[in-house]
């Protein structure tokens, strides 16, 4: 069997995100061309995929690019890899598009009960503070999740509210009187959806 170039890895895949670095892994085709892998070449958008942002040995399947590298706090990425053995260099493995370089918000705070508005049988109105930290992207808006006032473990992921980023006030409406709800909160940004904050556990009165 005469050797030939192997085929492409994997697509890469996010292994960790902030505004200073985005690590990427991926794995190797099962077809080796017939000759052994030797080494990978990582490209990236960064330098418009004009040269390998690094070349690693066959066994290394993971790179972190960084800030000194030219990784800047909110722009978009994009990577792809090449298998090389001893015939040559693979075509390029699917492009992983659009990774940002931030990372998650912190889960937002002083999460509580809205004292500020006259209470109402069936209604609870909640308010928090923005998140310590956005990850260094700003925060598009928040999700309130709630149990509905179901019976019986339910969570407050059962039900969600999403409101804009400016908001940190919400109130939700048609509730039973005397019934026990549960809240929690999270903010959202380009990169997701956060941590949620302490768990409310509140009374419809």
């Amino acid at each position: 069997m005469v050797a030939t170039v192997p085929s492409p890895p994997t697509t890469p895949v996010v292994v960790s995100q902030n505004q200073t670095q985005i690590t990427v892994s991926w794995s190797a085709n099962t077809n080796n061309g017939g000759s052994a892998i030797t080494s990978y070449q990582l490209y990236w958008s960064g330098n418009s995929f004009a040269s390998p942002i690094a070349t690693l040995t066959s066994t290394t399947t993971v790179f972190t690019v960084t800030s000194a590298m030219g990784v800047v706090s909110g722009n978009f990425y994009s990577f792809y890899v090449v298998s090389i053995n001893l015939i040559g260099s693979s075509n390029s493995s699917v492009i992983l598009q659009n990774v940002i370089a931030g990372s998650l918000p912190t889960a937002p705070i002083n999460f509580k009960r809205a004292t500020t508005i006259t209470p109402v049988a069936t209604r609870i109105s909640l308010q928090w503070d923005a998140p310590v930290s956005n990850g260094g992207l700003a925060i598009q808006g928040y999700t309130i999740f709630w149990n509905g006032g179901v019976i019986g473990g339910a969570t407050p992921r059962d039900f969600l509210i999403t409101t804009t980023a400016l908001t940190t006030f919400n109130t939700v409406s048609n509730l039973v009187r005397g019934n026990t709800y549960m809240f929690t909160v999270a903010a959202i940004n380009q990169v997701g959806t956060g941590p949620i904050s302490e768990i409310l556990t509140l009374i419809a009165s």
